[in-house]
């Protein structure tokens, strides 16, 4: 027999079957409502259904969707009809970039495209030293650019690197956004640590001052701390020394000189072009100021960029700071505010409030040149010592001759060339009790001993100080361009030198000779010359 199945009626609170529509109590009317058995049953129907349409909607989706290799980022689909890769091999034979890089772009790599052999650097420029080389063919990632454009930042085998841009092609940079490399400020210690052990203690029998590693381990330093020695004894930081390295040449306008090489563990130095430095910025010197010990240790001040200057030629440029400069600092550094060599040298204007620092952009072709060979070699049979002793508390300690890029060899005849103009180089040191300004009198005589020209100048230290207001006996250096005339006639011709005081006018002689004049040249004057 079925059970009968209640419920309570609302109106009255008594139990009614449930298969009864109207109360017998209270007359109330009831709907007919489904079983309990059927509301089960209905339940669990609807789950399997929508359970169902769950299954259908995805299986919808994945047949339409292409199925991806790799992240999201990357999206690499494969054609329905293509097999997925069943093994890593497979992955990257098919797509060897997503498979061997963790993560990429949305956008295809912005690349270089080599088609020449050339070579790749440690930074944005020729004065940094070459870390690789790259060849027809070869592609490289762009990781970045210079300030100008004109240096691609890429990844090299590993490592970062720059490669010169008008040299290359690139693809795939039209629309991405590359970022520009700018070298971090550095702190004063930092730049100190970075620099000074590359920088060098060169002492000369008569003078001492700084010099500059560079690339190939030569030294390079200024030209009037060596001359007219062909060796000069050499220092560094570490200890390491190293006596009578070559002279291998100078630079007369640039004050340039290179030693070396020589063989030594430590980092060169790149010479950083720096002419774009913002007036203002922080600028240091890193040498060997007013030093006397054997194996001394290397100084820094700092100073800001006051301006730039330019040579009387306009061919060299010297950067203005007023960092304090000392004697001894001649050859050492100058460094930015990032730690790049941007100047070598030194001297000083308006009354040494100022140092004058010629430009690592205008020196490196110059070094480069020496190097190659093609300075002005520094060879015992071109130069000499004139050694003349005055009586006027002033000697004359060395001379030479120089007319274009070549010294002229003093001790025979010199063959002059009428395109090119003459410099007459001296050294020059006073004494301790010397108060008085002189001047020089150059002055060519024909055969017969009749004077056809004369220059006269005065004698002025590189910072423009008379002789009377020079250091005691410090070598200094004075060049003067000799104007010869251009309608003087063949022939051969002597080069003489009077030493005079300003004031007075007075010539001072030679000691034991007791001559004003002293013969400086024999000089040759031809047409075609």
């Amino acid at each position: 027999m079925a059970e009968t199945l209640y419920r309570r009626c609302p109106g009255c609170d008594q139990f009614i079957p449930e298969s009864e529509a109207l109360c017998s109590h209270c007359g109330h009317s009831f709907e007919t409502p489904p079983s309990q058995s059927t509301a089960r049953r209905w339940g669990i129907q609807t789950v399997i259904v929508a359970f169902l349409l769950l299954l259908l909607v995805l299986s919808l989706v994945f047949e339409s969707r292409p199925r991806f290799i790799g992240s999201f980022t990357t999206a690499v689909a494969d054609p329905p009809w293509t097999a997925t890769p069943s093994s890593e091999s497979a992955v990257r034979e098919v797509l060897p970039d997503v498979a061997s890089k963790p993560t990429q772009t949305p956008f295809p790599e912005p690349i270089v495209l080599v088609e020449r052999n050339m070579n790749v650097r440690g930074g944005p420029g020729t004065y940094y030293p070459i870390v690789g080389a790259a060849k027809p063919g070869d592609q490289f990632p762009i990781i970045g650019r210079n300030e100008t454009s004109d240096w691609w930042r890429i990844w090299y085998y590993g490592t970062l690197a720059w490669i010169y841009a008008p040299l290359v092609t690139t693809a795939n940079t039209q629309d991405t956004t590359i970022a520009v490399f700018i070298p971090p400020k550095l702190t004063s210690a930092q730049i100190f640590q970075k620099v000074s052990p590359a920088i060098a203690y060169v002492q000369t029998e008569e003078a001492n001052g700084s010099g500059v590693l560079f690339e190939g381990r030569y030294v390079v330093t200024n030209r009037h701390l060596v001359y007219p020695f062909d060796s000069a004894r050499v220092v560094f930081p570490n200890g390491a020394e190293f006596d009578e390295v070559t002279v291998m040449g100078w630079d007369l306008e640039a004050d340039l000189a290179v030693l070396g090489p020589i063989e030594i563990a430590t980092e060169p130095l790149p010479l950083i072009d720096g002419e774009s430095t913002p007036i203002g910025a922080d600028m240091y010197l890193i040498g060997y100021p007013a030093e006397f010990e054997s194996f001394p240790q290397p100084t820094i001040v700092k100073g800001i960029l006051s301006r730039l200057r330019q040579s009387e030629s306009g061919r060299i440029t010297y950067f203005q700071t007023d960092a304090s400069i000392a004697g001894g600092q001649s050859g050492g550094a100058l460094v930015s505010d990032t730690g790049a060599v941007i100047g070598i040298g030194g001297s000083s204007i308006a009354d040494g409030n100022f140092a004058l620092v010629a430009s690592s952009a205008d020196l490196l072709p110059r070094i480069r040149q020496i190097i190659a060979g093609g300075g002005d070699p520094v060879e015992e049979d071109r130069r000499r010592r004139a050694a003349v002793n005055y009586d006027g508390g002033i000697d004359l300690l060395g001379f030479a001759l120089e007319q274009g890029e070549d010294r002229l060899p003093t001790q025979e005849t010199v063959n002059l060339r009428r395109d090119q103009p003459l410099w007459v180089g001296m050294r020059w040191r006073t004494g301790s009790d010397q108060h008085v300004d002189f001047a020089i009198s150059l002055r060519i005589h024909d055969e017969s001993g009749n004077r056809v020209f004369q220059q006269d100048e005065v004698l002025t230290d590189p910072e423009s100080r008379a002789t009377s207001q020079w250091r005691e006996l410090e070598p200094v250096d004075t060049w003067f361009e000799l104007e010869i005339p251009a309608g003087l006639s063949t022939g051969v011709y002597e080069l003489r030198l009077i030493v005079y005081n300003i004031e007075t006018l007075t010539p001072t002689v030679e000691i034991d000779v007791w001559e004003p004049e002293v013969l400086l040249a024999r000089m040759s004057w031809r047409e075609g010359q």
